[in-house]
């Protein structure tokens, strides 16, 4: 038995009791492949160079996440951030506190050339886990808790007009990039639904497609009359037996990644010649702008785009009634 294996089956009986056998079972699969890349060694008493261990508990919090209901790209983040945190932290982990903390941010922004977004969302994945880390007893203190939020710029987030609608649907040179495009803009949904979306999913005639969102959870989006055309003409030229609607062009014609979704997205913007950057989330961006805009409710906006938090929708009604005051202004100013 590989010491993988047997790290593996020591988690399993450290979490019996906590959760049931199929419970269980998901831990043992997340595990399997989380730790498919890494070798796991027992730990030697002799003093080694500290920045080179990374704890076996870790992958309980990985774990955990995954149970709960966290998809692998979001645990892969998590796992990469866990791992570098331990390979270049300035002290070992009783010695850590705020100050050592944040010297390791301002360090992983020199390494990584990352902008200040980017390096608060490095704080808030490793504050959930040594939060984790502290409550489970693994640490004595959450060390990151005392490090505030680190303040960037927010660049204001803007739909594409409705003439750039119009030039990017022009721009598909073929069926399945004006399906991709009208899938985007009519149902607002994001770029892992799409790329995973399968056939089975959609009702043509109620116009309706079943999608796995974020969080692990199903919802119903809607599209429009457009769209349908669109997703037949594809369907009626497209090569291919999977399930899965879009497909590669070439043999073995297998189904499109996200990457490859993107790539086809920047292949349309370069002839689109639009100023916009365009990229899937602009697209959602756009949806839920001109929803709110011809008069959705929020409320309805928010179950269709699979927003847990209300206030992430907030942000497009906050965007429309800056538009109208504006209009308001332009009239009565």
């Amino acid at each position: 038995m590989s010491k993988r294996d047997e790290f593996i089956i020591k988690v399993l009986n450290t979490l019996k009791g906590e959760f049931s056998t199929e419970d269980l079972e998901s831990i043992e699969s997340a595990l399997v492949e989380t730790l498919s890349d890494y070798e796991i060694t027992t730990r030697v008493t002799d003093v080694v160079e500290y920045g080179r261990e990374v704890p076996e508990w870790y992958a309980i919090f990985l774990a955990k996440k995954r149970i709960a209901g966290r998809t692998m790209d979001t645990l892969k983040l998590y796992n990469k951030q866990i791992i570098d945190f331990f390979r270049n932290a300035p002290a070992p982990l009783d010695d850590m506190d705020g100050t050592l903390m944040f010297s390791y941010l301002y360090n992983y922004q020199k390494r990584r050339g990352v902008t200040n977004r980017t390096l608060d969302q490095v704080r808030i994945m490793l504050n959930a886990f040594f939060d984790w880390a502290a409550s489970e007893g693994y640490i004595k203190k959450n060390f990151v808790a005392s490090i505030d939020p680190i303040k960037y710029v927010e660049r204001p987030r803007q739909p594409l007009t409705e003439e750039e609608v119009v030039l990017v649907r022009d721009a598909c040179e073929t069926y399945r990039e004006r399906a991709i495009v009208d899938v985007f803009l009519y149902t607002g949904v994001r770029l892992s639904e799409l790329a995973n979306m399968k056939w089975s999913d959609i009702d043509l005639d109620k116009k309706t497609i079943t999608v796995f969102g974020k969080g692990s959870k199903y919802r119903t989006v809607l599209f429009n009359s457009q769209t349908k055309i669109s997703l037949l003409q594809y369907k009626l030229v497209r090569l291919g037996d999977s399930d899965r609607v879009f497909l590669s062009d070439k043999y073995p014609y297998n189904p499109i990644n996200k990457e490859g979704v993107s790539a086809i997205i920047r292949k349309i913007s370069s002839r689109a010649n639009i100023s916009a950057r365009l990229t899937p989330h602009v697209f959602r961006h756009t949806f839920a702008t001109q929803a709110i805009a011809r008069g959705m409710a929020p409320d309805k906006l928010q179950e269709l785009l699979g927003h847990e938090n209300y206030a992430t929708t907030q942000i497009y009604v906050q965007n429309d009634m800056a538009q109208t005051a504006c209009e308001y202004k332009r009239c009565f100013a």
